[in-house]
């Protein structure tokens, strides 16, 4: 939607066209949902009007969740036609991006600022704008030591959450199982309940769609939720093994068997538009990262790195994996994939302490090791004695996260390799008990929730807490 809005913009002949996908948008919220509420102020008849709660909201807000989609408000805005009205938004988003300056968040640059003074025609601040920021806050890739955070037993909620995703307007989605599914604010008051079971949530890229999972033995039970029009419809049943967290709002990847499908998510019934067979038995998650599709398989004795270009499903590469350990030594094969960054391997192999006559061996991971593309394995984690890798690990571009869990505690553990060959601890969140936590990236976003009902959101580039709520 925000893609399609971009291309039509520039042509004046079309903009009556976009307009209705961009209130839309608008409505969504995030960077584009920003862009596109700057240049309804300015093209829709009396849009000032309309839009001006909607702005006065976004440019009021000091959360640094936010700060990017004042900063894409106020760049759009400043490129836009003036008007009295635009140019007494312009006043309050120059505010807004001073301020933001001086807390050391992501803001316009100072030429940006001092255009979009000089548009807002505001001479008083003109003269009073102050010097450049004393600089930025220190960025979380830039700290010497990890972010930590606790959760106590004693600080839960009553509500076992399965899944929660952040939505682009600030919202969230909390999954409850056969309870149903929530729509919350910022603060946690309730905006819609959904009847659908859900155990695991699916979310368009901009936000605007959902298909909902609920366990039915061996197959999935699936639902489509329209946040906007708040409603929620049954869709069909399917037998899946993996899938991707994310979909683009019309196809979504899938993997029954040695076989990936894309999904056509707007038919009635479960249909393919591509099949792809005999790939081998997937060993772990589906990754959407930057256009490309990754997942690692293991067939003929060999494990295969693929990579599909998207939305062609084109094939870039198909690599035979070099392993880290030998194949006779693993229980269960896990293993993650980026191609922008590298794959993570916590597969589990056998205790060697249970090799005493007894059949019965737990499986135990003590080395977590990473291979960056084209490169070499590096362990960069070994484990506690009574500490296992629970759920499979999540990878997206530039950052991993990892669930571990022992007896009293579990951990997630949040690491970055932009920098070096290894990947290095960054965030690191202690949940005091046993609660089988979920855990997912949405953009510059991690959102984790548990059946404590623990929900809980940080930001990646400071590291910062931004939601710290029990359900």
């Amino acid at each position: 939607m925000a893609v399609a809005v971009d291309v039509l913009w520039p042509l004046e002949s079309e903009r009556s066209t976009a307009v209705e996908w961009m209130r839309r948008a608008a409505e969504i919220g995030g960077r584009p949902g920003a862009r596109s509420l700057a240049r309804l102020i300015s093209v829709v008849q009396d849009g000032y009007r309309q839009f001006w709660p909607q702005a006065l909201e976004l440019l009021q807000s000091d959360s640094v969740e936010e700060a990017p989609a004042r900063m894409e408000f106020a760049e759009t805005l400043r490129k836009e036609p003036k008007s009295p009205q635009a140019q007494t938004l312009a006043r309050l988003a120059a505010r807004a991006a001073l301020r933001d300056a001086g807390q050391g968040l992501h803001s316009l640059g100072p030429i940006p600022i001092r255009q979009l003074i000089d548009y807002s025609g505001d001479g008083a601040l003109r003269a009073d704008i102050p010097p450049r920021s004393h600089g930025r806050k220190v960025e979380l890739n830039d700290l010497g030591t990890p972010r930590q955070y606790f959760i106590a037993a004693n600080d839960r909620g009553s509500t076992q959450i399965s899944d929660a995703v952040l939505l682009p307007s600030g919202s969230c989605l909390v999954a409850m199982g056969e309870v149903g599914l929530k729509l919350i604010t910022r603060e946690g008051r309730t905006i819609a309940h959904f009847d659908e079971p859900a155990d695991r949530v699916v979310v368009s890229e901009n936000g605007s769609r959902i298909i909902t999972m609920a366990r039915r033995g061996a197959v999935w039970s699936l639902a489509r939720v329209d946040i906007l029009s708040r409603k929620a419809t049954p869709w069909c049943h399917a037998e899946i093994s993996h899938f991707a967290a994310s979909f683009d709002g019309a196809t979504w990847y899938v993997v029954c068997g040695q076989d990936l499908y894309a999904i056509d998510t707007t038919s009635q019934r479960f249909d393919a538009l591509w099949r792809l067979p005999d790939l081998g038995h997937s060993v772990g998650p589906l990754t959407l990262a930057s256009a490309k599709l990754d997942f690692v398989t293991y067939k003929d004795k060999n494990l295969w790195l693929w990579e599909y270009q998207l939305p062609q499903l084109r094939l870039k590469s198909k690599t035979l994996l070099p392993f880290s350990r030998p194949f006779e030594t693993v229980r269960e094969f896990r293993l993650a994939s980026c191609s922008e960054s590298g794959v993570l391997d916590c597969s589990a192999v056998p205790d060697p302490q249970a090799a005493t006559g007894s059949e019965t061996q737990s499986p135990s991971t003590s080395q977590i090791l990473f291979r960056k593309t084209n490169g070499s394995w590096n362990e960069f984690l070994t484990l506690g004695v009574d500490e296992q890798v629970v759920a499979d690990p999540v990878v997206t571009t530039n950052w991993l996260a990892l669930c571990v869990a022992s007896q009293a505690a579990e951990r997630i553990l949040v690491y970055s390799y932009a920098k070096g060959a290894k990947p290095v601890l960054r965030i690191e969140i202690g949940i005091e008990g046993r609660c089988n936590p979920s855990v997912r990236f949405d953009g510059s976003l991690l959102t984790i929730a548990d059946d404590l009902g623990h929900l809980r959101a940080y930001e990646l580039t400071y590291g910062e807490q931004i939601r710290d709520l029990n359900i």
